[in-house]
C-alpha cells in the first residue's frame, strides 16, 4: 500500500490490518516450527512448507507495510529465513541485502545474517578473545565454500551451538540457533561443492579450479538441482522447462562447464529465436567465462554473408592449438542454417547443441526456419552429442522430446519452481475513485482483499487557448485504460521498475504521448525521472534524440525517465533501455510483446492495458511468458500484475468471470501446446471462405493454385492476399529446405525422399491423420515446383544456400546473369540500391511495400537509410514526397510506425536475404568483404554508410547513430582505415567526450578492460 503513496493504509477501504501483532506471533512459531522440522527431519511437509510460504508473504507484506517500522531489521531477518527454507533464496537475498543495522544485533543474529548474505566473507569477532562456537561456525562454513572443506564440522559446531543454547537461553536465542542450523543445512544441500560433484559425475578435485571463483554460484537454485538430477549436467539430452529468472544462463554455463571438464565438450552451439535474446545471451556468458578460462564465446553476426568462414578457421585453430580448450557459437536459427548450408562440416564437431525458446516452431516464417533447422540438424549431428531445448511454457513438452531425442527423451519440468511469487489485481473505478481488487490464488471465486481510493481524479492545464479543464485520469471511454495504467504506474514506480504492456506498438505510442501530455499539463506527481539514475535518463534520452530529434514525442519522454521498448525500437535504443532495466537505472516502459520474447527485462510492476495482439487474442502461453517478467528472482520478492481495463472485471460475475478471457489468461494450465507454422500451412485460412467439407489437401491445392499464378489476386480481398502471401514466404522456407535436402538421385527417387521428409517434420509428428496427409502433399507440391523451375541439380545445391525458394532464387540467378558488369562495377551502396531495386521489387511481395504511392518513394527512404541518415531526417523526406497508403477506399499519409517497419523489416531482412543470393551468384572470388556489394549488405541491414560504421556496429555497439557519429569523428581525426578495434586505442581522445554522453552499455563496451585483447576469444 506504501508502494500506492496511500498516507495511513489502516484506513483504506476494504482493509483492515487486524491485530498484526497476533499474526506476527503465528508467523514467527511457523519459522520457528520449520527451523525444528528440518533440523529434526532433514526436510518439510508439504502441510508445513505451505504455512511458511505464507510466513514469508507475510513478514514481506508486515515490511512495506512499516507499521512497526522500529524492528524492520529483525522482521526482514525472519523473513529472510522463511524465504530461504521455502527454497526461494533470490527472495532470501532480496530481503538480507534490505538490512541496515546488521553489526549491532546478537551474535547469532549476525551469524544468521551472514549465512543468509554472503558465508564467503571473513567472520569477525564482536569481542578479542578466545575463538568462540559462533566463530568456529563460520569458520568451518566459509573453508566449506572457499575451498570445499568438510561440511560436517560446520554442521557438527552448529549443533554444539543449538544444544548449549537450549540449555539455559532466551525463546528469541532458541529461534535462532534453530534458525543458524536449518539454514546451514539448507545451504550446504544446495551448494555446489556437494551438488555439482554429484550430478556431473566429476570429482570435487575436477571442480576445483572453478568452485572457489567469487563469480561462480555457490548454491543452485531449484530449478537447476531438478536440472542436475535429470542427469544433464553429466551429459543427458533432455528438453526442460524452466520459469522465468530461475537461472537459464547459469545452467547454461554449469552444462559447459561440465561437459568441458569431462571432456565431452569442445564445441557447444546455442541458438536463440530473436537477435536481442541471442545478444544477451552471448554478453552473459562472456562475463562468466573471462577470457581465462579458454573457454571462447563467438556471437556471429545476423548477417547473411560469409562472414563465418574466418570465425569457424580460428575457431577450429584455436581448439587444435590448445590456445582454448573450449568454444561456444551463439547465434540465430536464420544464421546457423546458413552457415550449414555453406559448411556442413561444423556439424560434426558440435558436441552440445541448446535451442533457447524451443517453444517458437509456431511463430511463422521463422518458425518454420526454425523447425526446418532442428530437423535437418537432427540427423546430422553426431550420436555422442548432447542436446538441450529449452522453454519457459510447454505443455506438451513430451511431445518435442520424443520427437527430438528419440529413444533419449526425457524431459526436466521445473515449471512449478517459480522463483518468485506474484500478485494478480483489477483496476476499477467507483464514484470518481480507483480501487484495486487483488487475488493471490487462481481460483478467482471472490477477490482476496481490495484497497480502494488508489487513485484520483485531478484536473490538468489548460494549453493555448484552451478553455475546457482537462482531467487525469480521464474516465471517458477513449482514455479509461490507458490513463488508469499510467496513473498505477506513476504511482508505483517510487518502490520499483514498471513496464505498462501494450498489445500494439501504435497503443504503446499513445500511451507515451499522453503520459508526455499530463506532465505538460502540470500533472502534480513526480516523474518517474525522480526515481531513476538522472545520469542514465540523460543519457538514454540523449540517444533518443540522436535518433528522432530533440522535438519527438519520444525523446521529451525520455526526459520523465518513460521509454518505449517495442518491435519499431532502433536496435541500440532496445539494447540500452534494456541494459538500463536489468540495473534498475530506469524504471518506467512501455511495452508489447517485445517483453515476452525472451529478453531479461525485469520488471516489478506489469500493468496490462489490453490483451489483444493485432485483430487477435493473445495466447495463453505467449501471456505467462509475459507474466513471468514480473518479479525477478534476486531483484524481487514479488511481481504485481494488474490488469488495467476496468470491464476486465466489473462487468462480470460468477461463472461469466471464472470464463473470461483475463482469467483464462491467468492460468498456466491454459496454455496451448507447442504447436508447428509448417502445421499451420494446412489448417483452413482464416481469412478465405471455403467449403464446409473442404479437408487439409483441399487448403494445399488453395495455396499451390496462388504460388503458380493461377488465381487472379485482383478478385482476392487484402486480407486473404496477405494471409496467402505470408503463406507463400513459409512454402518458400519449405523450397529452400528440399533443395539443401536433394541428392544426384533421379527425380522420382527422391519423390519417395521428399515424404520421408515431410514425415521427419514436428509438425508431422502431431498432425492428425488427414493433416499427415496434406502434409506429404504439400512437400511433394514444393519439390514438383522446384525441379520445373530448376532442373539442374547443381543449381539447387546452389540455390539452397541463398534461404529462397526455387521461384525466388532462380530469378534472382537470371538477374544476375543480366546485370552482372553493372553490379561489379557500382561503388557506393546509394548506386547498388538504386540498380537492384527492380529486383527487389520481382521478388518481394509484402502488400506494405507494394502498395505504397509514388513507387520510388522507399527507394528514396532506403537510399537515406543507408547513407546513415537519422529518423528525423528520414520521417521528414516521407513526408516531403507525400509518401501514401491504401485506407479502406482513401489513401493516408505512411505513418512513422509504417516507415519504420519498413526499414527493420522489408529492407533490413527481406531485401537483404536477396542481396545475399545476388553476391552469392556473382561467386564469392569477385565479391570480398570489403567490396562494394558486401558493404551494401551490411549498410541495408545496419543502416549505416562506410566500412568503418560497420566495424564500430559489429564491435558491441549496435547502434546506427552511434556508430555513423564514432566513424565520423574517427575520420575526422585523421584515421583513414577500417578497423575500429585499430582505431580505438590511437583515436581515443576523438571520441572520448562523445562516448562520455552514452548509455552506460556503450561506455562499458568502449571502455571495457577486456577490450581489444580478449576480442580474440569474444569473436
Amino acid at each position: 500500500m506504501n508502494e500506492l503513496r496511500i498516507a495511513d493504509p489502516t484506513l483504506q477501504d476494504g482493509v483492515r490490518m487486524l491485530e498484526p501483532e497476533m499474526l506476527l506471533l503465528l508467523a514467527v512459531g511457523t519459522l520457528g516450527d520449520a527451523a525444528f522440522e528440518i533440523n529434526e527431519k532433514s526436510q518439510l511437509s508439504s502441510e508445513l512448507q505451505k504455512d511458511l510460504e505464507f510466513s514469508a508473504s507475510f513478514f514481506d507484506a508486515l515490511i512495506a507495510s512499516r507499521i512497526i517500522p522500529e524492528t524492520e531489521d529483525e522482521i526482514l531477518l525472519l523473513a529472510s529465513c522463511s524465504y530461504y527454507l521455502v527454497d526461494r533464496p533470490g527472495s532470501s537475498l532480496v530481503m538480507s541485502k534490505l538490512r541496515r543495522n546488521v553489526e549491532t544485533g546478537t551474535e547469532l543474529e549476525r551469524l544468521l545474517d551472514w549465512l543468509l548474505f554472503d558465508a564467503t566473507e571473513e567472520w569477525s569477532e564482536s569481542q578479542t578473545g578466545e575463538r568462540s562456537l559462533i566463530g568456529s561456525v563460520a569458520d568451518a562454513t566459509r573453508e566449506h565454500f572457499l575451498n570445499g572443506g568438510d561440511a560436517s564440522e560446520a554442521i557438527s559446531f552448529a549443533m554444539d551451538l543449538r544444544r548449549r543454547t537450549y540449555e539455559g537461553s532466551s525463546a528469541r536465542e532458541l529461534l535462532l540457533s534453530d534458525l543458524v542450523l536449518a539454514v546451514l543445512q539448507k545451504r550446504f544441500a544446495t551448494s555446489t561443492w556437494m551438488t555439482l560433484p554429484l550430478a556431473s559425475g566429476l570429482t570435487k578435485e575436477d571442480w576445483r579450479s572453478i568452485l572457489p571463483d567469487p563469480g561462480f554460484p555457490k548454491q543452485l537454485w531449484p530449478a537447476q538441482l531438478e536440472i542436475g538430477r535429470q542427469g544433464v549436467f553429466r551429459g543427458q539430452s533432455a528438453v526442460v522447462q524452466m520459469p522465468t529468472s530461475s537461472g537459464k544462463t547459469r545452467s547454461l554455463e554449469i552444462i559447459i562447464r561440465s561437459g568441458v571438464l569431462s571432456g565431452r565438450i569442445r564445441v557447444a552451439v546455442i541458438v536463440a529465436p530473436f537477435r536481442a535474446l541471442s545478444h544477451e545471451i552471448a554478453s552473459s556468458l562472456r562475463a562468466s567465462f573471462r577470457p581465462s578460462s579458454r573457454i571462447a564465446v563467438n556471437e556471429l553476426s545476423d548477417l547473411l554473408q560469409d562472414d563465418f568462414s574466418y570465425e569457424l578457421a580460428r575457431l577450429v585453430a584455436q581448439l587444435d592449438s590448445s590456445k582454448a580448450i573450449a568454444s561456444i557459437l551463439v547465434l540465430t536459427p536464420e544464421k546457423l542454417q546458413y552457415v550449414l548450408r555453406h559448411n556442413e562440416a561444423l556439424m560434426r564437431r558440435i558436441d552440445l547443441l541448446v535451442y533457447d525458446e524451443a517453444h517458437q516452431f509456431d511463430s511463422g516464417q521463422r518458425g518454420v526456419v526454425y523447425e526446418l533447422l532442428v530437423t535437418e540438424i537432427r540427423d546430422l549431428l553426431p550420436d555422442q552429442a548432447q542436446t538441450v531445448a529449452i522453454s519457459a511454457v510447454m505443455p506438451n513438452a513430451d511431445d518435442l522430446s520424443r520427437w527430438l531425442l528419440g529413444d533419449s527423451s526425457r524431459v526436466v519440468d521445473g515449471s512449478g519452481l517459480a522463483p518468485t511469487a506474484r500478485a494478480t489485481a483489477f483496476a476499477g473505478w467507483l464514484e470518481g475513485e480507483g480501487q484495486l481488487e487483488f487475488y493471490e490464488s487462481l481460483e478467482f471465486q471472490r477477490p482476496d482483499y481490495s484497497l480502494g481510493k488508489v487513485m484520483d481524479v485531478v484536473s490538468l492545464g489548460k494549453l493555448g487557448s484552451e478553455r475546457t479543464i482537462r482531467r487525469f485520469p480521464d474516465l471517458s471511454k477513449q482514455l479509461i485504460v490507458s490513463d488508469t495504467a499510467i496513473s498505477l504506474g506513476l504511482r508505483f514506480v517510487n518502490r520499483g521498475s514498471v513496464a505498462i504492456f501494450a498489445g500494439t506498438k501504435a497503443t504503446a505510442a499513445k500511451i507515451v504521448r499522453r503520459v508526455l501530455e499530463v506532465f505538460d499539463r502540470g500533472l502534480a506527481i513526480d516523474s518517474p525521472a525522480e526515481f531513476s539514475d538522472g545520469k542514465e535518463v540523460e543519457a538514454v534520452a540523449y540517444l533518443t534524440e540522436l535518433h528522432f530529434g530533440e522535438r519527438d514525442y519520444a525523446s521529451r519522454a525520455a526526459q520523465l525517465g518513460v521509454f518505449a521498448h517495442h518491435g519499431n525500437t532502433p536496435n541500440g535504443l532496445r539494447v540500452a533501455i534494456e541494459h538500463a532495466m536489468q540495473r534498475e537505472l530506469i524504471r518506467f516502459v512501455v511495452c508489447t510483446s517485445t517483453l515476452a520474447q525472451g529478453v531479461n527485462l525485469p520488471i516489478r510492476y506489469l500493468i496490462v492495458s489490453g490483451t489483444r495482439q493485432g485483430k487477435g487474442q493473445m495466447s495463453v502461453r505467449d501471456f505467462q511468458n509475459l507474466l513471468g517478467r514480473a518479479g525477478r528472482a534476486g531483484m524481487h520478492t514479488e511481481g504485481l500484475v494488474v490488469f488495467a481495463d476496468p470491464k476486465a472485471h466489473s462487468g462480470h460475475t460468477g461463472n461469466r468471470w471464472k470464463n473470461s478471457s483475463e482469467v483464462r489468461l491467468l492460468d498456466p494450465k491454459n496454455s496451448e501446446p507447442m504447436s508447428s507454422s509448417i502445421l499451420g500451412l494446412v489448417k483452413p485460412f482464416s481469412s478465405i471462405t471455403m467449403r464446409q467439407d473442404s479437408s487439409a489437401v483441399d487448403i494445399v491445392q488453395v495455396l499451390f493454385a496462388y504460388r503458380r499464378g493461377l488465381v487472379d489476386r485482383s478478385t482476392i480481398g487484402s486480407d486473404a492476399l496477405k494471409e496467402l502471401e505470408e503463406r507463400q514466404a513459409m512454402v518458400a522456407v519449405v523450397e529452400s529446405y528440399l533443395m539443401a535436402s536433394r541428392s544426384d538421385v533421379p527425380f522420382d527417387s527422391f519423390r519417395a525422399h521428399v515424404v520421408t521428409l515431410s514425415r521427419g517434420t514436428f509438425a508431422y509428428d502431431i498432425a492428425s491423420e488427414s493433416e499427415k496427409q496434406a502434409l506429404e502433399q504439400l512437400f511433394l507440391l514444393a519439390a514438383e515446383d522446384l525441379e520445373a523451375q530448376v532442373p539442374e541439380l547443381e543449381k539447387q545445391t546452389a540455390f539452397s544456400r541463398t534461404l529462397l525458394g526455387a521461384r525466388e532464387a532462380n530469378y534472382v540467378y537470371q538477374w544476375v546473369q543480366s546485370n552482372r558488369s553493372m553490379l561489379l562495377e557500382a561503388q557506393t551502396p546509394a548506386s547498388i540500391l538504386k540498380l537492384v531495386w527492380p529486383l527487389f521489387a520481382a521478388t518481394t511481395h509484402t502488400l506494405s511495400f507494394q502498395n505504397v504511392e509514388p513507387g520510388e518513394g522507399l527507394m528514396a527512404l532506403s537510399v537515406a537509410w543507408v547513407e546513415g541518415r537519422n529518423y528525423e531526417s528520414i520521417f521528414e523526406l516521407s513526408s516531403s514526397l507525400e509518401l501514401t497508403k491504401p485506407y479502406g477506399d482513401k489513401r493516408q499519409r505512411l505513418s512513422t510506425a509504417d516507415i519504420t517497419k519498413f526499414l527493420h523489416s522489408t529492407l533490413s531482412f527481406d531485401f537483404t536475404l536477396v542481396l545475399s543470393a545476388v553476391i552469392q551468384f556473382l561467386g564469392d572470388s569477385e565479391v570480398l568483404p570489403e567490396n562494394p556489394l558486401s558493404l551494401t549488405l551490411s549498410a541495408m541491414r545496419y543502416g549505416v554508410p562506410d566500412p568503418l560504421a560497420v566495424s564500430v556496429y559489429d564491435s558491441g555497439v549496435p547502434d546506427r547513430a552511434v556508430a555513423v557519429i564514432i566513424s565520423q569523428k574517427l575520420r575526422a581525426d585523421g584515421y583513414d582505415g577500417l578497423s575500429f578495434r585499430e582505431a580505438r586505442v590511437a583515436h581515443w581522445g576523438a571520441i572520448e567526450d562523445f562516448v562520455a554522453l552514452l548509455p552506460e552499455c556503450f561506455r562499458i563496451s568502449f571502455r571495457s578492460s577486456d577490450g581489444p585483447e580478449a576480442w580474440e576469444f569474444r569473436g
